[in-house]
C-alpha cells in the first residue's frame, strides 16, 4: 500500500499502478491487489525514524501546558477527555504536565497500544485482529515507519517498482513529508481496507512532531479484524474490485469518488480517462451553444453538472438552500458563491442568484495601470467568465424555497482540493464562536486549526484564515481604541490599581505600575517579606518587567505588582517602590526585602523602605562566584575544595565562626590572590551582613534567603506569554489569567492547612538548641517544643508568629469598613481653588494631569521600540575595554558616580600604583592614560571649565550614543537619534540644501544616517561634524557645544524662537583621538 498526497500526485508516479486514491487525512496509492503467500519481510520499529533530518526538539515557549489537576477521587482528572491538550490532539510533555506521572495523555510516547495479533486472511493477504475487547475512541497502535521527504517518496516508489517490490507502504504525513513503512514499520501497515470500518486514522502532535495513530471508531470485540476506510479517490485506470465483504460494500475501490461516477455517467471530473473526456465533450456540445453563448467558455474543457444540482426538494429557508448548494459544490470540486440577492418587494418575489467563484470578468482598476494604460505586472485574477448559474426563488405559497439550474456548465478544470480558496475556507458562526473561546483560553492558532479540522473532515480552512479571524476579533474588541487606551480600559475593568507616568513632550509611556486587587489583599495580610527582580524579553518594546512577589503562610508565592520600566535606573526604581508604598498606606511595612546585586535597585530600596532589612540573593552570589572564579583553578578538585570552604564561610552561624572560616579560606588559598580579592572586595567586605548566615539568621525571613521565588515566577510568566515580541495589552491578558489561577491555588491551600500538626519525636533540650528557627521563622524552636511536651501541655498559639496563623485573604477591618463619599475629599475643593488662582499655562497642565487619572480620558501613547535590550548589569570589563565609569566602579565599590572628574582621576592615579598582579596593573595604567588623553584632547583654556567627561561605547555609533544620553533618551537609544535626525533632514531638505551648498551633501548625510543595524557601524556611517551639528540643535531645540582640539563650535536651533537664559537647554559633545565622541559636562558660569 503506497500512500500519497492528492495535491501533488501525478499519473506518471506509478505507470502501472492499479489504484490511485485519497484516504481521509492521507492519500493512498495501492500498487497491486495480489495475495501475500509468504511471511512478511520487514523490520519492526516502535517509533518513526528520521533519515533526512533530525528529530524536532520543541522549544520551551512552544510547549503547550494543560490546566489539569490530578485528584485521587477522580482518575479522569489526570488529562482525560476534558484536557485542553486532548481536545487539540496534542500529547502532554513530560516534566511540564501538572499531573506528572499520573498523566494519561502520553499514549504515543509510552506505546500504550491495544493487544492485537497478525493473522492470514482468506484472499486478502495479511491483516490484524483484536486480541482483546477495544472500546470506542481507544488508541490502538501508531503507524510507524521512516519519515522521508515528498521527493524521496517519489524516488522510493520508482525504486520499489524497478526492484520488483509489488507492495509498498507509504503514507502522507503532511504537505512535505511521508512515512515509508515498506522496510521498517509497525504492525499498523497490515490493517486492511473496509467500506464499513471499525477504525480510523488521526494525526497527533507529539513533542513537536506530527504522528499518525489508529483509533477505534466503535466497540471492537476480541477476535474481530481491524480495518479502516481508505476513502480512495479514483482518477482513472483499471478499476479494482473491493474484497472487504461488508454489507454496504461499494464493489470497487474509489466507487464513491467523483471521477468514478463521472466515468459511469459520461459526466466526468475532467481528470478521467480519454474515453470519459471525449464523452463529456460530446454530451455537452449543445449546452455550450445555447447556455454559454457570449462567454469565454473553452470548448476543450467543458463540464456539465446540471444533474448534480437538479433537485425537487423544497427548502425551508434561503439559508438552507444556499448551504445545500455550497456543499454540493464542494463535493464536485468548486466553490459556489452568492452573485446577487434580492429580498423582494410588493410585486417581486425574494430570490437569490448563485454562481461559480470564477464567474464574471476581472476589472482592471485605474490605480493598477501605468500612464500608458497598460496593466502592471504582477496583477491577475481567478475569474474566467464561468457561466455556471443557479437561481433560488421563494414559492408563491408558503415559506419554502426552490432551486433551479440556469446553466450547469463550467469552462475550466476543477480543482483537486479546495484548500487555498478563501470562500470555501470561511468560518461558520459556530466555528467563529469556538475560535473566540479557544483564543481566550490562550490556545495557539495552529491548535485551533487542528480542532476545527477534527470537528469537520471537509473543513478547508487555512492557518491564514485563523489569524485573520483572530485579528478581526481583536479589532472588534478594541472598538477604535489605541493599544494603551485598551490596556488602561482593561485594567480599570478588572479593578486593577494602576499608575503610570509619561513623557511630557511625546506623551509616550515611560513607566507603568499595576497590581491585582486580590494581590493587594494578600500584600496587606502578608507584608513581612518581599522579593523583587527584573526580567527581560517579555514585550516588543524591550522594557524590563519588574515583578514584586511575596509569600503566604502556606509557603506559596503570590505576585504583588508588575512594573514596566523605561530603564533600570534609580529614578525608575524609586518611582515604582513609592507606588508600592502607597498601596501599604495605613498597613504594616515590609521587614525584609530580597533582591540581587542591582545597585540601582538597592539604593532605591534604601530610599523608599529605610527601615526594612535588605538581603542579597545567595543563589545569584554563588552564580557570580562560579562564573568569575571557576576558570582560575587548575583542577576540579581544587575548585571543589574552594566551593566547600566558601559555603562553610557563607553559612557560618556566628560572627566568630565567620572570622575563623575566613582565616581558613585565606590561608588555604593564599596563592589565588585574584579569587580572594574578588570574593572579599566584591561581596564580603561591602555586603557580608546581607547574605552571610551569621547576620541573616538574626532576621525573620521565613527561610527566604534567595530570590528564587521571583525567578520561578518569571519562568511561569514567560511560559504563559509564549513569545517575547508581544504588546502590553496582549501580555496583560495572559498575565491576568495567570494571576487568577494563582489566587485560586492560594485559596485552596488555605482550606487544606486549617490543621496544625506537631512532631512527637523531639527529644532535645535547650542547651543544644540555637533558636535559629525562632529568629528566622517565628516558630517554636526545638527546646520550646520539648519543654511543652515534657510538661504535657500544648504549644501556645501565641508562640507562633502571626504570619503563620493567617489562613485568609481578608484585609484589616478598618479598610473593609471604610467608605468614602465624594464630599469627603477636601483635596477636591483645594484643587478647585488652585485652578482659579493659577495661570492659564498651569491650568492646562492641571487639566492634563486630571485626565490621566480617568482611563477613558487618558492620552497615553505606546512607547517606541528600543534599539537593544540592555538586560542586567554585567561585568563589562570582560566584554570590551573599560570606560571611565567602569574604572571608577572598579576602584571603589561605594563610588557610584556616572562620570569622570579631575578629582577622581587623582584618586585613580594613586590607586594604580597600589594594585598587585601584572594583569590589573596593566589595565589601570592603560585606562588612566586613556582618561587623561580625553581631558588633554580639548584646548587648555577650557580645562578649568570642564566638570566631567563621560565615555560611551566605541562601536561607530559613539556620537549618536552621546547625544542620546545627553538629551535624556539613554545611551542605548542611539538608533532613535539616527531616525530623528533623518526625519529632520528629510522634512527640511530644501533648507539644509541651501545651508550645505548642494543637494548632493543632503543625500550623503541621509545615506550616512540610514544605518539601523545593531553592531559596529562602518566609518562612513558615523557622525560627522559640523554638518550634523545643525541637525541636532534644530531637531531637539537645544544649544549644542562641539569641542575638539582643532575647533570649538556652537550650534543654535534654526527655527525655534529664543527662550530666556534660565530656560535654555544646552549639551556638549567632544571629539577625542580624532575618531571618538564623548559626553562633556561644563561647570556653571563657563565662558561659552
Amino acid at each position: 500500500m503506497l500512500n500519497m498526497d492528492p495535491n501533488e500526485i501525478e499519473q506518471k508516479l506509478l505507470p502501472q499502478a492499479r489504484i490511485v486514491g485519497n484516504m481521509e487525512g492521507e492519500t493512498v496509492v495501492c500498487a497491486t491487489d495480489q495475495l501475500i503467500e509468504e511471511e512478511p519481510q520487514y523490520t519492526h520499529i516502535h517509533q518513526n525514524e528520521f533519515s533526512y533530518r533530525r528529530h524536532k526538539k520543541p522549544e520551551e515557549e512552544d510547549i503547550v501546558i494543560c490546566e489539569c489537576k490530578y485528584d485521587e477521587k477522580d482518575p479522569e482528572s489526570a488529562c482525560g477527555e476534558r484536557c485542553l491538550n486532548v481536545l487539540t490532539s496534542t500529547e502532554c510533555t513530560p516534566g511540564y504536565c501538572p499531573c506528572g506521572v499520573y498523566c494519561k495523555n502520553q499514549r504515543f510516547q509510552k506505546c500504550e497500544y491495544a493487544k492485537i495479533k497478525l493473522f492470514k486472511t482468506e484472499g486478502r493477504g495479511w491483516g490484524l485482529l483484536a486480541n482483546e475487547n477495544i472500546q470506542a475512541g481507544q488508541f490502538i497502535i501508531e503507524y510507524c515507519g521512516e519519515v522521508i521527504s515528498w521527493k524521496e517518496a517519489k524516488k522510493r516508489s520508482h525504486a520499489y517498482e524497478i526492484g520488483g517490490i509489488r507492495d509498498a507502504f507509504i503514507i502522507s504525513l503532511n504537505a512535505s513529508e511521508s512515512i515509508d513503512a515498506t522496510v521498517k514499520g509497525s504492525l499498523a501497515r497490515f490493517i486492511n481496507h473496509s467500506c464499513q470500518p471499525n477504525c480510523e486514522t488521526r494525526k497527533w502532535n507529539v513533542l513537536g512532531e506530527i504522528r499518525v495513530g489508529i483509533f477505534a471508531k466503535q466497540d471492537i470485540l476480541v477476535g474481530a479484524e481491524l480495518a479502516y476506510d481508505y476513502n480512495f479517490e479514483w482518477y482513472g485506470g483499471v478499476k479494482v474490485r473491493c474484497l472487504c465483504g461488508a454489507p454496504s460494500c461499494s464493489g470497487f475501490l474509489g466507487a464513491k469518488s467523483r471521477g468514478f461516477q463521472g466515468d459511469a455517467s459520461s459526466r466526468g471530473s475532467g481528470v478521467g480517462s480519454d474515453t470519459a473526456m471525449d464523452s463529456t465533450i460530446q454530451s455537452s456540445t449543445h449546452e455550450v451553444d445555447t447556455s454559454t453563448r457570449g462567454s469565454e467558455v473553452d470548448s476543450e474543457c467543458v463540464m456539465d453538472f446540471t444533474s448534480e444540482f437538479t433537485t425537487y426538494e423544497i427548502f425551508k429557508s434561503r439559508e438552507s438552500l444556499m448551504l445545500w448548494a455550497r456543499e454540493a459544490g464542494k463535493r464536485n470540486g468548486f466553490v459556489v458563491v452568492t452573485v446577487r440577492s434580492d429580498l423582494g418587494g410588493k410585486s417581486l418575489k425574494p430570490r437569490v442568484t448563485l454562481g461559480c467563484e470564477r464567474g464574471g470578468k476581472f476589472k482592471v482598476h485605474k490605480e493598477r495601470c501605468d500612464k500608458g494604460g497598460k496593466q502592471r505586472c504582477g496583477t491577475g485574477s481567478k475569474k474566467c467568465s464561468c457561466p455556471f448559474t443557479l437561481k433560488g426563488e421563494k414559492l408563491t405559497t408558503g415559506d419554502g424555497w426552490m432551486l433551479n439550474v440556469v446553466c450547469g456548465v463550467h469552462n475550466h478544470a476543477l480543482t483537486e482540493t479546495l484548500e487555498g480558496h478563501s470562500y470555501a475556507g470561511r468560518l461558520s458562526e459556530e466555528e467563529t464562536s469556538l475560535l473566540i473561546d479557544l483564543s481566550k483560553s490562550l490556545v495557539r492558532p495552529k491548535e485551533i486549526l487542528n480542532k476545527l479540522k477534527q470537528r469537520d473532515s471537509l473543513n478547508v480552512t487555512t492557518i491564514r484564515t485563523i489569524y485573520n479571524a483572530r485579528q478581526r476579533q481583536r479589532v472588534k474588541d478594541k472598538a477604535g481604541k489605541s493599544q494603551m487606551e485598551q490596556l488602561l480600559s482593561k485594567l480599570n475593568e478588572h479593578n486593577y490599581l494602576e499608575w503610570h507616568r509619561s513623557c511630557p513632550i511625546s506623551e509616550s509611556m515611560l513607566d507603568l505600575f499595576w497590581a491585582h486587587p486580590v494581590s493587594l489583599e494578600l500584600l496587606r495580610v502578608f507584608p513581612t517579606i518581599l522579593m523583587m527582580d527584573c526580567t527581560f524579553k517579555t514585550n516588543r518594546y524591550r522594557y524590563p518587567l519588574l515583578e514584586i512577589v511575596g509569600v503566604t503562610s502556606t509557603n506559596m508565592t503570590f505576585s504583588i505588582a508588575f512594573v514596566y520600566l523605561d530603564s533600570e535606573k534609580e529614578d525608575n526604581y524609586v518611582w515604582a517602590l513609592n507606588r508600592l508604598r502607597d498601596l501599604l498606606d495605613g498597613c504594616a511595612m515590609p521587614n525584609v526585602i530580597v533582591t540581587d546585586k542591582d545597585l540601582e535597585l538597592m539604593r532605591a530600596v534604601e530610599t523608599v523602605f529605610p527601615s526594612a532589612r535588605h538581603m542579597l540573593c545567595k543563589w545569584h552570589i554563588n552564580k557570580h562566584v562560579f562564573a568569575k572564579c571557576r576558570n582560575l583553578f587548575e583542577s576540579k578538585d581544587k575548585w571543589d575544595r574552594f566551593i566547600m570552604k566558601w559555603n562553610f564561610l557563607v553559612t557560618s552561624p556566628t560572627e566568630e565562626d565567620y572570622i575563623q572560616e575566613l582565616a581558613v579560606l585565606h590561608s588555604e588559598f593564599s596563592t589565588y590572590t585574584e579569587v580572594l580579592d574578588y570574593v572579599t572586595n566584591t561581596w564580603l567586605n561591602p555586603f557580608k551582613d546581607r547574605f552571610v548566615s551569621a547576620w541573616t539568621d538574626m532576621i525573620m525571613h521565613f527561610g527566604n534567603v534567595a530570590s528564587n521565588r521571583a525567578e520561578s515566577s518569571h519562568s511561569k510568566l514567560k511560559r504563559q506569554l509564549g513569545l517575547s515580541q508581544g504588546n502590553f495589552e496582549g501580555s496583560f491578558e495572559k498575565i491576568h489569567a495567570l494571576l487568577e489561577l494563582q489566587h485560586s491555588d492560594i485559596k485552596a491551600s488555605f482550606e487544606k492547612c486549617l490543621m496544625f500538626k506537631l512532631s512527637t519525636s523531639i527529644e532535645i533540650d535547650d542547651l543544644h538548641c540555637g533558636c535559629v528557627i525562632r529568629r528566622t521563622h517565628g516558630l517554636p524552636c526545638a527546646h520550646e517544643i520539648a519543654k511543652c511536651k515534657k510538661d504535657c501541655r500544648p504549644v501556645p498559639l501565641e508562640s507562633v508568629e502571626p504570619h503563620w496563623r493567617k489562613l485568609h485573604m481578608s484585609p484589616p477591618s478598618d479598610l473593609i469598613n471604610s467608605t468614602m463619599d465624594v464630599n469627603e475629599f477636601p483635596e477636591l475643593e483645594l484643587l478647585q481653588q488652585y485652578f482659579f488662582k493659577t495661570s492659564p499655562d498651569n491650568r492646562l497642565m492641571l487639566r492634563k494631569r486630571v485626565r490621566e487619572l480617568v482611563p477613558s480620558l487618558a492620552t497615553l501613547v505606546e512607547p517606541k521600540v528600543k534599539s537593544r535590550t540592555r538586560g542586567q548589569l554585567k561585568d563589562m570589563s570582560i566584554q570590551k575595554k573599560a570606560s571611565a565609569i567602569e574604572l571608577i566602579q572598579s576602584a571603589s565599590v561605594d563610588s557610584l558616580s556616572p562620570s569622570v572628574t579631575r578629582d577622581t582621576m587623582e584618586v585613580l592615579e594613586k590607586s594604580t600604583h597600589k594594585q598587585t598582579g601584572p594583569m590589573k596593573e596593566k589595565v589601570y595604567r592603560t585606562l588612566s592614560a586613556k582618561i587623561m588623553s580625553y581631558i588633554d584632547s580639548f584646548p587648555a583654556g577650557l580645562g578649568p571649565y570642564i566638570d566631567q567627561v563621560k565615555d560611551v561605547c566605541d562601536d561607530g555609533n559613539c556620537g549618536f550614543r552621546a547625544v542620546a544620553d545627553l538629551v535624556g533618551l539613554g545611551e542605548n537609544a542611539y538608533l532613535q537619534v539616527r531616525n530623528d535626525l533623518l526625519t529632520e533632514l528629510s522634512s527640511y531638505s530644501a533648507h539644509y540644501g541651501e545651508l550645505y551648498g548642494s543637494a548632493e551633501r543632503v543625500r550623503e548625510l541621509a545615506q550616512s544616517l540610514s544605518f539601523f543595524n545593531e553592531g559596529r557601524a562602518p566609518f562612513d556611517r558615523s557622525m560627522t561634524m559640523p554638518d550634523m551639528g545643525h541637525l541636532i540643535a534644530s531637531c531637539y531645540k537645544i544649544v549644542l557645544f562641539y569641542l575638539s582640539a582643532t575647533q570649538c563650535l556652537t550650534f543654535l536651533p534654526l527655527r525655534s524662537t529664543p527662550v530666556p537664559l534660565p530656560m535654555r537647554r544646552h549639551i556638549a559633545v567632544g571629539l577625542v583621538n580624532d575618531s571618538h565622541y564623548v559626553e562633556v559636562f561644563l561647570k556653571p558660569g563657563h565662558p561659552v
